[in-house]
């Protein structure tokens, strides 16, 4: 959870590889799911924001969006999905219905640099032997290792901004079968406010 980091290499990487990027993974596009409510959300572009704001695009739009601030809107159900396509690979349609064919199709992504994401969030719950990562607290007491990631979105301006706290997870880490994502709106933070909660549900699931 290094802010700084993320936003140098964001604007390293450039503009169009991270909207690409974020593309790839269902960002910016409606998830697919048969239900009556699906939420496009928002990958801004610098014709998107001319047209919604009248502004040119700057760099420092490109580090907000590379740590999920600025512009850029998701919902829950599409973290989700990237959760469980890092920790599987391939990107799906979801369903509520059952007995539904899978649809899905492989990330664009080379699988040693896949192996470098799921490591890290690996260590996000789980630590990396010597200290405990954010997001602990979802991992404790659980019965499978579990990869996530804890996340902080502040919202709003001035005497109203606020914080919504998310976490993202997938487990077991070797064969994910279970894709989750959770977000509080006036938490304090993912790993404090939303990682024991998401933890619980887990805990049910695999306990």
């Amino acid at each position: 959870s290094c802010n700084p980091y993320f936003c140098n290499l964001a604007m390293e990487a450039g503009t169009n590889l991270l909207i690409r990027s974020a593309q790839a993974f269902g960002l910016g596009q409606k998830t697919g799911i048969d239900f009556g409510i699906d939420m496009a959300g928002t990958v801004p572009t610098a014709e998107w924001k001319m047209n919604m704001y009248n502004e040119k695009w700057f760099l420092g739009d490109v580090a907000q969006m590379s740590i999920g601030q600025g512009m850029l809107l998701v919902s829950p159900l599409q973290m989700s999905l990237v959760a469980g396509a890092i920790g599987t690979g391939y990107l799906v349609i979801p369903h509520l219905k059952r007995d539904l064919p899978t649809e899905r199709w492989r990330l664009p992504f080379p699988e040693q640099h896949l192996k470098i994401v799921r490591e890290g969030m690996r260590m996000v719950i789980n630590g990396d032997g010597k200290e405990r990562g954010t997001g602990w607290r979802a991992g404790d007491g659980l019965s499978v290792t579990a990869c996530g990631k804890t996340g902080t979105a502040e919202v709003g301006k001035g005497a109203t901004r606020r914080k919504n706290t998310w976490f993202i997870a997938y487990p077991p880490a070797e064969n994910p079968t279970v894709a989750l994502a959770m977000v509080i709106e006036n938490g304090e933070s993912g790993g404090g406010t939303t990682a024991p909660k998401a933890g619980a549900v887990l805990r049910a699931i695999f306990n």
